[in-house]
């Protein structure tokens, strides 16, 4: 039925109903529209403030692992020296016919160093602001990373006050077997002479009893934190799979290295100007590595300069740079920038024949043998131009080394 044939007041009443419903309907929509646009928004800043709660816990948990070894590396170090300890001790009557590398070893163990520290830079970011907390849903885990660092600094304190860690050789004392002995009061021909003494002094005595109670310190320490590290990935429901990753996303500070930046000529900046190192790769997939070094001597002045070249191959995979040396490895001698007197002359002569010597041998060896594979974890800055170089040590120590790309000098023709 047509609206015209009705009433006008019964067409007026259908027409704001009608009205009345689309309002109605509108609102309902827009709130709705709005609840949801809120309620996502909401959700979505709960999500980020849970995500960056577990990466600050992550963070320190990472942080009480790297305690955790450092501990045990002086649990370790602490039984490797008592062996070399004893050992010497047994010999205590004929110091003279060990080894110069088994003194100084000993040495080292004995020797006041520098005080023991960890690294407190993440400990610092964790109490930089309680807001930092507020991400972090399960409250009883910020107590137990208090209590951590809290007994971190306690156990650093204690290793470096209690008389139970005192070195027995003390710098003052170090100083008088230089001061006897100034070429090198460590060398096997002193030991008789100044090391049986000192050796059998009441504080070499003492340090050595409380040894293995000092690695049972270490080891107690370790067990305790390690279980912290634990229970703090349990209670946050932090898999080792997420540690790993998030490890490896800590140490990735630039981008993928590719073949086409690569190539180029690299310096290493950790190196001095009588020591330089520089790595220059071709298109090819070849590469030469050469380490440039500058001897002084008081027998002459000037320095004999050496330069060792080293070929090899390359290749990329994923983010590990591979590093194959050939055979062709070889070291050339330069003396042509020393002088020395007359009184010297057969003396410098012979050094340097011997030197040469030795650098003939290593050549002919070198022929056959190599330097062998490297692969170490690189990135690269934005700039394209600096290399950061993940490498081990033989002890499992990371160490990280930069190259910055050689760029060509302008000559003042090249402006014009």
């Amino acid at each position: 039925m047509s609206l015209r044939k009705l009433p006008k007041k019964v067409v007026w009443k259908i027409r704001s109903t009608k009205f009345l419903r689309d309002v109605v309907m509108s609102v309902i929509g827009t709130t709705i529209s709005i609840a949801l646009t809120f309620g996502t928004a909401e959700m979505k800043n709960a999500q980020k403030k849970q995500q960056d709660g577990r990466r600050t816990v992550m963070m320190v948990v990472h942080d009480m692992d790297e305690s955790v070894k450092a501990i045990r590396d002086l649990s370790t170090l602490e039984e490797t020296n008592r062996e070399v300890a004893l050992f010497v001790m047994s010999k205590i009557d004929s110091l003279n016919t060990l080894s110069g590398d088994t003194l100084t070893a000993l040495l080292e163990y004995m020797l006041e160093g520098t005080p023991f520290d960890i690294d407190n830079s993440n400990e610092k970011i964790f109490q930089s602001s309680q807001d930092t907390w507020k991400n972090i849903a399960n409250k009883s885990v910020i107590d137990l990373i208090q209590e951590f660092y809290r007994h971190r600094r306690a156990t650093i304190e204690e290793i470096n006050t209690n008389f139970l860690f005192k070195a027995p050789i003390s710098k003052e004392k170090e100083y008088e077997l230089l001061l006897s002995t100034p070429d090198h009061y460590f060398h096997s021909g002193n030991a008789d002479k100044l090391l049986k003494k000192t050796l059998q002094g009441d504080e070499v005595d003492l340090f050595m009893k409380y040894s293995t109670s000092r690695q049972k310190y270490y080891n107690d320490v370790a067990d305790n934190w390690q279980r912290v590290s634990d229970q703090c990935k349990f209670m946050m429901s932090i898999t080792d799979d997420e540690m790993t990753a998030y490890i490896e996303n800590a140490k990735r500070t630039g981008s993928s290295l590719t073949p086409k930046l690569l190539v180029g000529k690299w310096i290493d900046t950790s190196q001095s100007d009588a020591n330089r190192e520089t790595i220059e790769f071709f298109r090819d997939n070849t590469f030469v590595h050469t380490l440039f070094h500058e001897t002084s001597s008081s027998l002459y002045s000037g320095r004999v300069k050496s330069v060792r070249t080293m070929p090899g191959t390359w290749e990329i995979s994923g983010d590990s740079l591979i590093r194959n040396y050939t055979t062709g490895d070889h070291y050339e001698l330069d003396t042509s920038e020393i002088s020395y007197t007359d009184e010297m002359a057969d003396t410098v002569k012979k050094v340097i024949e011997h030197n040469q010597q030795r650098i003939a041998e290593f050549n002919e060896k070198a022929k056959t043998t190599s330097f062998g594979r490297r692969a170490n974890l690189v990135y690269i800055d934005k700039s394209g131009n600096k290399i950061e170089m993940h490498t081990y040590t033989k002890e499992e120590e990371e160490i990280t080394r930069y190259l910055v790309r050689e760029t060509e000098k302008k000559s003042p023709s090249d402006d014009k």
